[in-house]
């Protein structure tokens, strides 16, 4: 697990925060995370990939679930698709993803292996994110903000994005 990810949420639970005070957080500060329909389409859709979903968060960032607005659910899902198959088709060990946010302003896709060839595919799903919009999936008009909390948006979700 990544230091980082455990640091920020356990900073964040010992200042008084706790699990239902977290997605408020997140969503004032960062706008709105994958609606749970969504997470679960991909968890049933890909078991494998996503194992680490239900591990506590002492062992997994995992168990946050997926931390990226709906626009990018196409993309996370043909990345599945690509890492799935090429597991299946050349006998690769199985990875797990450990995390699944936004960072910066474009996806962060971590697991707990990968290859050359799987890391390429993340690779370019992640630099994909930075010309998609997190919010609606749209690939026109976009930019990202440099507020507080970089996103990437369209231009008609930027707009309605709360300025802190």
């Amino acid at each position: 697990m990544r230091k980082t990810c455990r640091d920020f949420y356990f900073n964040i639970l010992g200042r008084g925060f706790d699990s239902r005070h977290l997605h408020h957080y997140k969503k004032k500060y960062k706008g709105d995370i994958m609606k749970k329909e969504l997470q679960e389409k991909l968890f049933k859709k890909y078991p494998k990939i996503f194992r680490q979903r239900t591990l506590p968060m002492t062992e997994t960032c995992m168990c946050w679930g997926i931390d990226t607005g709906d626009g990018w659910y196409n993309l996370i899902e043909t990345l599945c698709i690509l890492l799935q198959w090429d597991i299946d088709n050349n006998e690769h060990k199985q990875i797990e993803a450990t995390q699944v946010k936004e960072k910066y302003g474009t996806l962060r896709f971590y697991t707990d292996y990968n290859d050359d060839k799987q890391s390429g595919y993340i690779d370019f799903a992640e630099a994909l994110s930075a010309n998609i919009c997190e919010e609606c999936g749209s690939n026109k008009d976009v930019t990202q903000s440099n507020g507080a909390w970089i996103s990437t948006r369209c231009s008609e979700c930027m707009k309605k994005i709360k300025k802190f």
